[in-house]
């Protein structure tokens, strides 16, 4: 999905492009065929696995803060499911736009719906969840020109509100949802969250469990 999303708002050639949060590089393959991809995290563990796993430029860095010395700016930043660990999320915004070419572009993906808030969002560190409207909003206050948005995991949503009312009813409270499905599930959900990629890259869902936006700085 991320991979239509860019392919349809990048500029044609070769943009820098830089993922804030990169974790152990698991997206920066495919930012690499769009431009010249380079990855920034704040855990050192995470920025040696991602050099080691991409052989691409990773840098430690955090949000809110600087760009080490000699490093960009960008013709596009990416902050994939990352605003949402932040506390001050517009200081955030602000140190990402001064990353970012004027002109450039980023791409943001957080998870959606606040009413979803469960034992998922604590064991992940999240802060919050959002909702379209105050994403947006919290953009264009942070020097940004939105230019396409959309929800998506829509088709999956039902069953994603099922399991967390379950989960109430039945009073669990600790764990996550870490486990792994088996193989022939885990492909089925696959192919069914990925036949919404060409509806988010240019069109705008509804409703989903996670919201992302394209903003122009």
């Amino acid at each position: 999905m991320l991979d239509r999303v860019l392919g349809a708002h990048l500029p044609h050639g070769r943009p820098t492009i830089a993922e804030v949060g990169c974790g152990t590089g698991g997206n920066l393959p495919m930012l690499a065929r769009h431009g010249e991809a380079v990855g920034l995290d704040s855990a050192p563990f995470a920025v040696d696995m991602a050099r080691q796993n991409t052989g691409l430029p990773v840098w430690a860095a955090t949000l809110p803060g600087p760009l080490p010395d000699g490093v960009g700016p960008f013709d596009a930043v990416c902050l994939f499911d990352v605003l949402e660990h932040i506390e001050d999320d517009g200081a955030a915004l602000d140190s990402v736009a001064g990353m970012i070419h004027p002109g450039g572009l980023l791409f943001v993906t957080v998870p959606a719906l606040p009413w979803l808030w469960s034992r998922h969002d604590v064991a992940f560190g999240h802060h919050r969840r959002y909702l379209q409207g105050p994403l947006l909003a919290l953009l264009r206050d942070h020097g940004f020109e939105v230019l396409h948005s959309s929800y998506f995991c829509s088709l999956l949503l039902p069953a994603i509100v099922a399991i967390r009312q379950v989960n109430r009813l039945m009073g669990v409270e600790g764990g996550q949802d870490f486990d792994i499905p088996a193989a022939g599930m885990n492909l089925a959900l696959r192919k069914v969250f990925s036949a919404e990629a060409g509806w988010v890259a240019r069109g705008s869902l509804p409703l989903g469990s996670s919201l992302l936006a394209v903003a122009r700085r």
